[in-house]
């Protein structure tokens, strides 16, 4: 009773507990009940007067004593009712240490489920900035005051996060409208100050989505602006980006993620800014590019890394030391058409090809060269200065499918390293270079030496190595009707190219081509047509401009040839060519081309080592055949001067016993013909021939046998030739019917022409002029 009594007395309103304890009440009340009620109808009319926006908000939460504030599921929706801006809970949590660090100091805000709806016009106003300027029309603006002491108040955060954010963007200004969805972000920043005259450490991590990150670590002050840190970016999706090129671009970008590693010093202390970047990387993964028109990817690309990277904003300079390129597939393939899956389709410019062809043949020859000239200056003049130190693509590979020919045709070349150095834009410098591929299945093939872009020169050591020759087979299809069945085309030498002050190409090559284990098949009789098992061209310099060859040796080992007279007596050559009927009409002599010179070639050595042929005649019943084996020779001096002559020297065996030499001089690649040369056949079997016999002569050969010495000149179109002929033990054998054979009496003739020993020996002459037939057989008649 005593202490009620003290409870209510005037004493006790009087004393330090009852203010003190009423003060806490007071406190109390005011900090859990009044202020989330001032900040929950604060927020409402904030959100309505200046968006036009309806605020809702399940609980907000105020603790006095510990300083912090909870705001729990805000949900801010347009006059559509659609919602725009939400979170599921907001927490800050104040420190009074803000009475020693001047400025109001937050150990933490935190930010839990956050999700925003951005929508943005064709005119490129977001929904936020469109409600904006509405509510701003309703309002009357009041008048500006010029207040000079405007500041920053002073904040000091020690760590603000975002958790399980998200962000939904509709883009409505591109082409097509884009939607972006990035989820869940999370967002992570340490030690911000708003104080212009503190230099502090700060930390940034988000993350985007599945493996979409960015950690930035570094230096800022704000009086003046200035910073210096280290930014590492990661999983980027490029792609989702592409829909913001123009429409125009043929090209889609699939997939591409990048990333972004380096660090950088900023500063706004002078008129001009001052930003420096280095050891920057930027690398871009899994990128995947197609044609509009196309589905599938023509373009896959593993990995592009880029750096270490040097930039330099006042100075002006660009320096990347390496540009790597990983793993690139390039598929090409070209349409029945003739087009390419990379270029776009040709639009239609039939209404316009007429105008725009006059345009061009008029304004080209006045206007291209001022906007050549003005390009090269402007080149010029430009004060920026890039490097690129090297520029590297590692195992990478083309694949070209080509539909156009009957036979598609299908080439790889695989396992390509680039490497390309000292790239600038000082296009008259030298770029050394190194190349290695593989073409299908073959060894390793190289590219190395050095181009340069303006003037055009290119001086290169190249290697070719067993390229495979089928591998053209569907382009032969188109002129002749030949299987490669197999072969391997080897080359290897120095190639030098230049442009002249006129344009022209200039250059040679200098090395050797070797084709190996060559074999091919005629299609119409499905045989062995030519082969051979070597043949080395070693040395060989080709010029240019003008075009001139000069080969020292040319060896071929183990020829094989096979000529057939078919049953119509043609030659099996002339039946596989392809006639192409859009070709086929014979162009009008050219003056001009009568005049020219011939090739400038020249042959030193033309060697033959164990050679072979074999000739057919099916025209004949029975049909004839025979063989020639042990082809061995040489042919030395072989020239386009007129006056050079080569020296021939062949042997050979025909069938089993029959021999022949071919000896001579000849001139076939010169402008006038000149040919001195004899050929002679010992001991053939006259057996093999009854085929023609019985043709022509309406007899069988039962015995015999033939030597041949022919000798021919040409020399000044006039033919003057020699021809011995022996026949030993000649014997004709029963009759056969032929309409052909000649109405002679052969038996008699060939009694009076044997002597004693069995043995016709004729000599024939010949003489005359190449363009006139008719020739001087005296001889054989007397």
């Amino acid at each position: 009773m005593k202490y009620l009594q003290k409870l209510f007395s005037r004493q006790f309103y009087r004393s330090a507990v009852f203010w003190g304890a009423a003060l806490i009440g007071t406190y109390s009340i005011v900090g859990f009940l009044v202020v989330p009620k001032i900040i929950h109808k604060n927020i409402v009319e904030q959100v309505d007067l200046n968006l036009g926006w309806q605020a809702e908000i399940e609980k907000i939460e105020f603790n006095p004593y510990a300083l912090t504030l909870s705001i729990i599921d805000l949900k801010i929706s347009d006059k559509q009712a659609q919602q725009q801006l939400s979170f599921a809970r907001y927490d800050m949590d104040f420190e009074l240490r803000s009475i020693v660090e001047g400025a109001f100091t937050f150990a933490n805000v935190e930010l839990l489920e956050p999700s925003i709806s951005v929508e943005i016009d064709k005119d490129g106003m977001t929904n936020f900035h469109r409600a904006l300027r509405e509510q701003q029309s309703k309002v009357e603006t009041p008048p500006e005051t010029n207040n000079e002491n405007n500041t920053v108040p002073g904040l000091l955060f020690d760590n603000i996060s975002v958790i399980n954010g998200s962000i939904d963007v509709v883009n409505n200004s591109a082409s097509k409208p884009v939607n972006h969805q990035l989820n869940p972000i999370t967002f992570n920043l340490k030690d911000l100050s708003t104080n212009l005259e503190r230099e502090g450490n700060y930390q940034l991590n988000i993350a985007l989505g599945s493996g979409q990150t960015l950690d930035w670590n570094g230096k800022v002050a704000l009086a003046p602006f200035r910073s210096t840190g280290s930014l590492e970016i990661n999983g980027i999706m490029v792609h989702k980006l592409w829909n913001y090129m123009p429409e125009q671009v043929p090209y889609t970008l699939q997939n591409g993620l990048a990333g972004f590693s380096g660090k950088y010093e900023v500063s706004m202390a002078n008129e001009s800014p001052h930003f420096k970047m280095y050891q920057s990387l930027i690398e871009i993964n899994d990128i995947k590019l197609n044609n509009k028109q196309q589905e599938d990817s023509f373009a896959e690309i593993q990995t592009i890394q880029i750096g270490p990277i040097d930039f330099d904003l006042a100075e002006q300079t660009l320096q990347i030391t390496t540009v790597k390129v990983d793993a690139a597939n390039l598929k090409l393939e070209r349409d029945n058409a003739g087009l390419l899956n990379i270029l776009p389709a040709p639009a239609n410019t039939e209404s316009t090809s007429g105008v725009a062809s006059d345009t061009t043949s008029e304004s080209t020859p006045e206007q291209l060269p001022e906007e050549v000239a003005n390009d090269e200056t402007e080149n010029t003049n430009s004060e920026w200065q890039w490097s690129i130190d090297e520029f590297i693509l590692n195992d990478s590979q083309v694949n070209f499918i080509d539909q156009q020919p009957a036979t598609k045709a299908e080439i790889a070349i695989n396992k390509i390293n680039l490497k390309v150095e000292d790239i600038s834009p000082d296009l008259s410098q030298p770029l050394p270079f190194q190349l290695t591929y593989h073409i299908d299945q073959s060894p390793e093939n190289t590219v190395q030496g050095q181009v340069t872009p303006t003037p055009l020169k290119l001086q290169a050591n190249l290697a070719l190595n067993d390229f495979s020759l089928p591998t053209i087979q569907p382009y032969l299809n188109e002129l002749v009707r030949i299987n490669l069945e197999q072969g391997k085309l080897s080359a290897k030498g120095d190639l030098s190219l230049s442009t002249d002050t006129n344009g022209e190409m200039l250059g040679g090559f200098e090395g050797a081509f070797a084709i190996n284990e060559f074999n091919s098949k005629d299609k119409m009789l499905n045989q062995r047509l030519v082969g051979w098992q070597a043949l080395q061209i070693d040395p060989i310099t080709v010029n240019f401009n003008p075009l001139s060859i000069h080969i020292s040796n040319v060896a071929l080992t183990k020829p094989y040839l096979r000529l057939i007279v078919t049953e119509d007596r043609s030659i099996n050559f002339a039946q596989l060519a392809i006639n192409n009927e859009q070709t086929s009409e014979v162009a009008p002599p050219d003056s001009k081309a009568e005049e020219q010179k011939p090739l400038d070639i020249k042959i030193d050595k033309i060697s033959l080592e164990d050679g072979s042929a074999y000739f057919a005649d099916l025209s004949l019943t029975p049909e004839f055949g025979t063989s020639i084996q042990n082809m061995n020779g040489q042919i030395m001096g072989l020239s386009s001067d007129n006056l050079a002559r080569a020296d021939v020297d062949i042997t050979g065996s025909i069938e089993e016993y029959g021999k022949l030499l071919v000896k001579g001089q000849i001139n076939p690649l010169g402008g006038d013909l000149y040919t001195d040369l004899s050929a002679d056949f010992d001991k053939i079997e006259l057996t093999t021939l009854t085929p023609y016999s019985g043709r022509y002569t309406g007899y069988v050969i039962d015995k015999g046998k033939l030597s041949l010495n022919l000798n021919y000149k040409i020399a000044n179109n006039q033919l003057d030739g020699s021809n011995r002929l022996i026949l030993d033990q000649l014997e004709l054998g029963s009759s056969v019917n032929s309409e052909e054979s000649l109405d002679l009496p052969l038996k008699l003739a060939l009694a009076l022409f044997t002597d004693s020993d069995g043995i016709i020996d004729i000599s024939l002459q010949t003489k005359g002029d190449m363009d006139d037939p008719d020739f001087a057989f005296g001889g054989l008649v007397l």
